[in-house]
């Protein structure tokens, strides 16, 4: 099992219809789908760290990654736990989905931040987050963290996967 890249889409709850709705500014989509690209990046540091900028202040993100099977058989996962590890650390959030992959299938999985639980109840602002996702299976648990840099106006987004390249460029100070 692996969990592959995340990708941060910022989204604003529509209240009057209950929906979703992306918040991203057109440069920054896939054409003709509306989808965030995850392309994007930084052309100071390729691929290490993605970056996202927004029309309007978002009130949620949607933190997206990708488990896959590498094995020759099938792989049951039986739960997804979510961290939030800085700055505050927070008891997991354990969703106790049964995810059954078989060779080479991918589960999408994805966790609106902050959400309306006990445990990440509050309201989106600037700064710096580091979250973990972590899946348990039978045959054992992987896991990714992503560590999130969110301007203090809300308007550009940060994220980077390599701890080895965030302490290079400093960009986060954790």
């Amino acid at each position: 099992m692996k969990l592959m890249n995340f990708l941060i889409v910022p989204v604003h709850s529509n209240n009057d219809t209950g929906n979703m709705e992306t918040v991203v500014k057109k440069d920054f989509l896939e054409l003709g789908t509306g989808q965030v690209r995850s392309d994007v990046y930084s052309i100071k540091f390729p691929l290490y760290i993605k970056k996202v900028e927004c029309q309007v202040m978002p009130t949620l993100l949607q933190v997206r990654n990708t488990i896959t099977n590498l094995g020759l058989f099938t792989a049951n996962i039986n739960e997804i736990r979510y961290y939030r590890t800085y700055p505050k650390h927070a008891r997991p959030i354990i969703d106790g989905e049964n995810i059954c992959l078989s060779h080479q299938n991918i589960h999408q999985i994805l966790k609106y931040f902050p959400d309306g639980s006990e445990i990440w109840n509050f309201p989106l602002e600037g700064g710096k987050y580091v979250l973990k996702f972590e899946a348990v299976g039978v045959t054992g648990k992987i896991a990714k963290q992503v560590w999130i840099d969110i301007s203090n106006d809300l308007k550009t987004i940060k994220w980077s996967e390599s701890k080895l390249l965030i302490l290079l460029t400093k960009i986060f100070k954790i």
